[in-house]
């Protein structure tokens, strides 16, 4: 493939986004005579000396430098991520410059450097940006950007600065910052940071935490001493206790300010504050009436127990239940810190339709969830796996959503659960078997999904059942095998279920009215796995009738060689003498006191029965 020119269709698309950059960016105004080269729109060609843009050899554009210019005025264009091959973009002291950042600007996989503050730039870091792994240094100080930090940033491997100071970030900073080892400038003071701070990385040289600073008291004494007054909103209020060791760069800055006993309950509401902020909370209101949920974090950030929705345990005030359900202007997607709230049992968000994004892998952390339902929304993905370790889980609900996948056989690991809810989704595949031994279910609806394979036995305690959404009358009862194993004709689509004949003959009553099989029976199939009492039953029959079949065919064996095992017996006791001792009579020869042998006397054969066998006495010594 020849190399890319100044005139290649490449570099004329650089030069396009460019172009887009002047016109967004109020470029008729720019000091064009103050520059060596000025920017020719007229001659896009000449790209590669235009002031402040450098080219590779190939004419591609790599660096575009825009420092300190009051005469930028605009936003930045959506086209900038086509500039596929640049490593550098300083934008840096623009204080007109507005806008959000480009939502795909994921796509600039050669960039190692973005610089964009001391401006007016606003809006969330687009998640996009986690996925840079040539980063190594993000400069975003000094503007009105937002949100949280997620957890994706562990991606950026190759980060060296992070300079976030005197913006509006908030919340929990990411346990991933601290697997992010050639970090050497960590900058966020300034932001309303809350909640328990994760270990810094060790090779810190610059660390700005706070804006506060302590040289009267050492960093030991204030791992566990709270600060009482001193911060302000938009000031870091780390949770008590800090981290034993923090790099010697960050501990002149920092502090803590909680008592250490309600750190997890302040923590607790520091996660349901992102996700309110991270959700769209401002806009949410409660379905039919119009009533306005307002969370309020306030300086006091362990509130959360007055929350709408929000229940809290009376003695450590840890969230214990969280009943978000019906409420219009969700959106967004669940956060990872969900997996934090420690105490939780119950996450009602059913009928939140705006919500999409995944299940976050975390679910699976919530080792007291007794109830999860999310349904009735644009959730997708598949069910993540932790989730299969949640064993006190009860419900799970998962209906009229996008999420799609398999169910795992894990699942049978749910003990507890007695309800399984997930009608009408994008589930496919074959119903694991391990379903059969969740003793406890009670209510399981499965309808309109593309299941395959065959219907596993179903626990027999089950009471409400929906396994498609087909119904038949008593005319084709299910008793009567018409539907066991009899297929049914072609009238479903790709979302009914196609379950091969033959269904299970112990199906639970309550499922027998919505299940069907559309195949011919397949050879040598059992209809259904026995019990486990049928099973041990069947198996103490079996060894009974081997034990019986072994003792019929010993005792033909023995009729059939009696007499010979009579002859032998006779022939063996003739041996021996009243006392024990070797009867002469029996020696098949005999020496008489000449020393001649004497020949032993066979008349004792029967020539009555010719065809009996002769036996060797020889055969028969010791």
């Amino acid at each position: 493939m020849p190399a890319a020119t100044a005139n290649s269709p490449s570099a004329a698309r650089d030069a396009a986004v460019l172009t887009d950059m002047y016109n967004s960016m109020g470029g008729a105004n720019w000091p064009m005579n103050e520059w060596p080269s000025k920017w020719k729109m007229e001659a896009p060609e000449t790209v590669c000396s235009w002031h402040n843009v450098t080219c590779n050899t190939d004419g591609r554009v790599i660096e575009v430098d825009l420092y300190y210019m009051e005469a930028v005025v605009g936003t930045l264009p959506n086209t900038l991520v086509d500039l596929s091959e640049l490593k550098r973009l300083r934008l840096k002291g623009n204080p007109n410059l507005s806008g959000t950042i480009p939502e795909k600007i994921g796509k600039l996989k050669n960039l190692e450097e973005l610089i964009l503050g001391r401006d007016r730039v606003s809006g969330t870091i687009p998640h996009s940006l986690y996925g840079l792994e040539k980063l190594d240094t993000l400069y975003l100080k000094q503007n009105f950007m937002s949100g949280t930090l997620s957890e994706a940033i562990g991606n950026l491997k190759n980060l060296d600065t992070l300079d976030i100071r005197e913006s509006k970030f908030y919340g929990l900073l990411p346990k991933a910052i601290s697997t992010l080892a050639r970090l050497r400038k960590l900058n966020i003071e300034d932001n309303a940071w809350r909640g328990f701070l994760p270990i810094p990385p060790g090779g810190l040289e610059e660390c700005r935490l706070s804006d506060m600073k302590f040289t009267s008291t050492t960093y030991e004494e204030r791992v566990a001493t709270p600060i009482k007054t001193g911060y302000g909103e938009s000031n870091a209020q780390f949770f008590c206790p800090l981290p034993t060791y923090v790099p010697p760069a960050c501990r002149e800055n920092l502090y803590c300010t909680t008592e250490p006993s309600m750190a997890d309950a302040m923590n607790d509401c520091t996660v349901l504050y992102d996700m309110y902020l991270g959700m769209g909370g401002p806009n949410w209101e409660e379905e039919g009436s119009g009533k306005r949920i307002k969370w309020s974090h306030g300086e006091d950030p362990a509130n959360c127990c007055a929350w709408e929705g929000v229940h809290c345990r009376h003695l450590d005030k840890r969230v214990f239940n969280v009943d978000l359900r019906g409420i219009t202007g969700m959106e967004g997607t669940l956060p990872p810190s969900i997996g934090e709230l420690g105490k939780l049992e119950g996450l009602h968000m059913k009928g939140t339709p705006s919500i999409s994004g995944t299940i976050p892998e975390e679910i699976g952390l919530l080792s007291k969830l007794t109830t999860l339902e999310v349904g009735r929304d644009l959730v997708s993905g598949t069910i993540p796996f932790s989730l299969y370790g949640l064993v006190n889980l009860q419900e799970l609900y998962l209906k009229q959503n996008k999420m799609s996948g398999t169910i795992s056989e894990a699942i049978g690991a749910l003990k507890q659960l007695n309800k399984l809810d997930l009608m009408e989704s994008k589930f496919s595949g074959e119903l694991p078997a391990s379903i059969s031994t969740l003793r406890k279910l009670q209510q399981f609806n499965v309808e309109d999904n593309a299941w395959r394979g065959f219907l596993p036995a179903l626990p027999e305690g089950i009471h409400t059942c929906e396994i498609s959404d087909k119904r038949f009358g008593i005319e084709k009862s299910y008793e009567k095998e018409q539907r066991q194993t009899v297929p049914r004709g072609a009238d479903w689509d790709d979302l009914d279920s196609k379950f091969k004949c033959p269904l299970p003959d112990n199906l639970p009553k309550a499922c027998q009215n919505t299940a069907f099989c559309v195949t011919d029976p397949v050879p040598g199939r059992v209809s259904a796995k026995p019990e486990p009492k049928e099973k041990f039953g069947m198996g103490l029959m079996t060894g009974l009738l081997a034990m019986l079949g072994v003792m019929v065919v010993l005792g033909v064996v023995l009729f059939v060689m009696r007499k010979t095992i009579l002859r032998l017996t006779v022939t063996e006791a003739g041996r021996f003498g009243p006392k024990g001792t070797k009867s002469d009579s029996f020696n098949p020869s005999t020496r008489t006191s000449s020393g001649t042998v004497k020949k032993p006397d066979s008349s004792w054969i029967s020539k009555s029965e010719p065809n009996d066998a002769v036996v060797d006495v020889n055969d028969c010594r010791d």
